[in-house]
């Protein structure tokens, strides 16, 4: 694994222990739905992580136990992934042993345009999560408010970071209404970038002119 993806993992892991504590203390149960959905779809990514790591290691019982892939794979279990408060310290000493903050710093560089999409997933994720969240806490009780539902708030959110902007669902109140602007400008940004690093990534390397040419 590369070290930009162990650390968009570390963010991941520290994003769940918040959410942990979010669905703790958030009131509404219909606002805490939407971190529990974002978390299910953090929690496949453990998985998907977990499944690569041991299929590449070498020996695969040692992995489990000397190299604490059992520690990752309790943290992937919905009902105990407070564990994974264990789990983000053995992320950051894996980081740490690639190499001092300098050498970390120019493998970033050297690899920055999947650094940059990994950074505009993170930043994705964060902007559906609690944009979300914020729209759902300001629309769910509107007198005409159609944003009602986790699903609903989740919905906006994609179809606004998209730009698609289906016009089905739609902010009723000026908080939601300003809510809904940021998460728009946003979306443009991070859409923009990710069709840069798309173009970079098909188009980037072109051949060179033939002789002929």
């Amino acid at each position: 694994m590369s070290l930009g993806w162990d650390l968009f993992l570390l963010a991941l892991a520290l994003l769940s222990l918040v959410n942990l504590i979010l669905i703790v203390v958030i009131p509404s149960e219909t606002v805490a739905q939407v971190v529990v959905i974002v978390e299910t779809g953090a929690t496949i990514v453990f998985v998907a992580d977990f499944l690569v790591r041991l299929v590449r290691s070498g020996g695969k019982r040692s992995y489990v136990v000397r190299g604490l892939g059992w520690l990752h794979l309790l943290s992937c279990v919905p009902l105990i992934r407070w564990v994974r408060f264990g789990y983000v310290p053995t992320l950051a000493r894996r980081i740490e042993e690639r190499g001092g903050r300098e050498v970390n710093a120019r493998r970033l560089f050297r690899a920055r345009a999947s650094t940059t999409l990994l950074v505009v997933v993170l930043l994705t994720i964060l902007v559906l999560e609690f944009g979300s969240m914020a729209m759902l806490a300001v629309e769910e009780k509107a007198p005409n408010g159609n944003i009602v539902t986790a699903p609903d708030a989740l919905w906006f959110v994609i179809v606004s970071i998209s730009t698609v902007g289906y016009g089905d669902l739609y902010p009723t109140t000026n908080l939601g209404r300003l809510i809904g602007t940021f998460v728009l400008l946003t979306g443009i940004a991070l859409f923009t970038t990710l069709t840069g690093f798309l173009a970079h990534f098909f188009f980037g390397r072109s051949e060179p002119p033939s002789p002929s040419d």
